[in-house]
């Protein structure tokens, strides 16, 4: 994991994604009983609207890989609402806004409980739109070739599975360019996928377009299907949260099939979209040259972080090195669809005061990000006996606490211009500052000091230890 976070880190690749997009949205409903009409529950909403939209399906792949330092270009049918709303989040130059709307998934919440799915769809059957697409993604490879291209089928209409195959199209080009691919299918026949680098299914498909029942005659029998003899590749079996297996012979000469067991995942949050994430980790992983074993160890590790999370939320790479999701960077707060309150501070000894200033902030908004000062930042503020917490254990305090969502770093030479790029909605500080003295005040739409209690101080703390 450390060798792929520093790749990561210090370089960027390029990924293609070609697939069926869609949009993931959610609504909240109050459910709390059961019409007299018939046995069903009564939903109860103050609006049609939903209170979130997510990118979906091969969509949702580009998203995945919003951390990863890669240059996304996602090859999609799109409707003008889908356009507006993946234009948040990625690259939108090869879009190819059609007249078909695209599928939607509605999925309706009491709370945090799943109570309904709605999906609207209407697969798109018009060979000029692959054209279109297939000519957009040829002028992509001619002008600058990507490190590894994602074929993510959903059945929705952007892969045919009659020939001429589309599929075989796109692969075909990628070989001239010596480029690998990784296919997540959804449906056969196995021809189509025939000479992609890497093919990617879960259990339940690889029985069924393997017609075997154990997990080494699919992969002996998908392996055999697949293979082109001009041309390494892989087949990879997700076992849910449990194991993935693979099959390489060309690598793995002796025993061609590997195994990578899952260790100690905790119960899933959700796991909308977790093999999205997975592919998508996977792709970035061998674009950094990652061997297909070591490859799939990071994205099973990226699923398992995913699917602790809700709502199509992207990982991040430090999620995989054990870091909290909450640990987060001002860019990754720039493109939200949630009210943001930021308040910043040292929380150097956390006490009452500082607990009941940040759940009273938290009440002003959505999310709520916490920016701490850092060690040299406290140092220059407070004298060199100061901090009596390092930076790590400052945040790791912080992230344990439920009203925060995010906890970010600074300089205090840095402050205002962290602001500045996240923008937040609200800004809370302590009311012993005047406004003009709160950095920031000028950046945002409202700020709200809050009255500071009294003998609460870490400076307080620390006397009294003495």
């Amino acid at each position: 994991m450390k060798k792929f976070h520093k790749k990561v880190s210090t370089k960027k690749v390029r990924i293609a994604v070609i697939g069926d997009a869609m949009l993931d949205e959610y609504y909240s409903i109050v459910a709390e009983r059961i019409s007299p009409e018939y046995p069903i529950p009564v939903e109860l909403s103050e609006t049609d609207d939903p209170y979130l939209i997510m990118p979906g399906g091969a969509a949702n792949v580009a998203h995945q890989m919003l951390h990863c330092n890669a240059d996304i270009n996602l090859f999609y049918y799109a409707d003008s609402r889908a356009f507006k709303v993946f234009a948040k989040f990625f690259n939108t130059n090869h879009v190819l806004i059609t007249q078909y709307d695209i599928p939607r998934k509605q999925r309706y919440y009491h709370d945090k409980f799943p109570l309904r799915r709605r999906d609207i769809e209407k697969p798109i059957t018009d060979p000029e739109c692959r054209e279109d697409l297939y000519t957009s993604f040829k002028e992509y490879l001619e002008e600058s070739p990507p490190d590894a291209v994602i074929l993510s089928d959903y059945n929705k209409g952007i892969f045919n599975y009659d020939p001429p195959y589309f599929s075989r199209r796109i692969i075909g080009l990628c070989r001239e360019y010596d480029i690998p691919t990784i296919v997540d299918p959804k449906a056969g026949p196995l021809e189509q996928w025939k000479g992609c680098t890497t093919f990617k299914l879960n259990e339940k498909e690889a029985k069924v377009l393997s017609g075997r029942d154990t997990v080494k005659d699919q992969l002996n029998y998908l392996h055999a299907a697949l293979v082109d003899e001009t041309r390494d590749h892989q087949v990879i079996i997700t076992q849910g949260g449990q194991s993935v297996v693979g099959y390489n012979e060309k690598l793995y000469t002796t025993n061609p099939i590997w195994k990578v067991a899952g260790k100690n995942v905790p119960e899933a949050e959700c796991v909308i979209g977790a093999g999205d994430c997975f592919v998508a980790y996977l792709a970035v992983a061998q674009a950094h040259g990652l061997s297909v074993k070591s490859a799939t160890e990071v994205a099973y590790a990226a699923g398992a972080a995913y699917v602790r999370q809700r709502h199509n939320r992207p990982v991040k790479p430090d999620q995989l090195l054990g870091f909290s999701s909450k640990i987060t960077k001002a860019e990754y707060l720039k493109s939200r669809d949630f009210k943001l309150v930021f308040t910043n501070g040292c929380f150097d000894i956390l006490h009452s005061g500082h607990i009941e200033m940040l759940q009273a902030a938290k009440e002003h908004g959505d999310k709520l990000v916490v920016a701490v000062d850092t060690d040299d930042s406290i140092k220059k503020l407070k004298g060199d006996d100061r901090p009596i917490n390092s930076l790590v254990d400052r945040m790791k305090v912080l992230t344990a606490l439920e009203c925060v969502d995010f906890v970010i770093a600074f300089h205090t030479d840095e402050l205002y211009n962290l602001i500045k790029e996240i923008r937040p909605d609200v800004m809370v500080k302590g009311g012993s500052y005047k406004l003009k003295e709160i950095v920031g005040h000028d950046l945002v739409k409202k700020v709200v000091r809050f009255p500071m209690v009294k003998g609460k101080s870490t400076t307080n703390v620390i006397e009294r230890l003495k």
